[in-house]
C-alpha cells in the first residue's frame, strides 16, 4: 500500500491550502481511520470555482484567478491530523468548516508541481508518481521546492 494518497480539490481551494490558512478540508464522507495521521498529496482539479475564489477573498484575503493554479498537479503535501464534524461538540470557529465533515491539514508543505491526473476520493499514488512526490517533498524540506 503507497504511504501517500492524492486528494483532488477544485481549484482555488487547493491554492488555499498551499498558500493560504486554510486547514479544514469540507467532505461529505470520512476518510478511513488508517488515514489519520498520514500524509496526502493535494492535487489541483480540472473545475475552476468562482464562487470559492470570492469566498476565499473575503475568508484570506486573498485574490486567486484562474492562471494563479494551473490544473493537474500536485502542489502541496499535508498531514491528515483529524477529521470534525460541522455540528461537532464542541463547535469549531474555523471561516472554513461548513461541513458536513471538515478533514482537520496540518504541516502543509508546497512542493515543486508534479503533474498527474487527478481521481476522486482518496486515490493512491504509485510507482514512479509516488517517487517524483516523495523527491519533491524532500527537496521542500530542505528549503529548494
Amino acid at each position: 500500500m503507497p504511504s501517500i494518497y492524492g486528494l483532488t480539490l477544485h481549484r482555488p481551494w487547493c491554492w488555499c491550502i498551499a498558500y493560504g490558512s486554510k486547514r479544514i478540508e469540507n467532505r461529505s464522507w470520512a476518510p478511513n481511520r488508517r488515514h489519520i495521521g498520514t500524509h496526502i498529496a493535494i492535487h489541483s482539479g480540472k473545475q475552476w470555482d468562482e464562487v470559492g475564489a470570492e469566498a476565499a477573498w473575503k475568508i484570506d484575503g486573498h485574490r486567486i484567478a484562474d492562471a494563479h493554479v494551473p490544473p493537474g498537479q500536485i502542489i502541496a503535501v499535508a498531514r491528515l491530523d483529524s477529521v470534525i464534524s460541522h455540528a461537532g461538540d464542541p463547535p469549531q470557529d474555523s471561516p472554513w468548516l461548513v461541513g458536513p465533515m471538515g478533514w482537520v491539514l496540518a504541516d502543509v508543505m508546497i512542493i515543486h508541481p508534479v503533474q498527474c491526473k487527478g481521481q476522486q476520493g482518496l486515490w493512491p499514488i504509485q510507482d514512479q508518481l509516488l517517487e517524483t512526490v516523495r523527491e519533491s517533498y524532500r527537496a521542500a524540506k530542505r528549503g529548494k521546492p
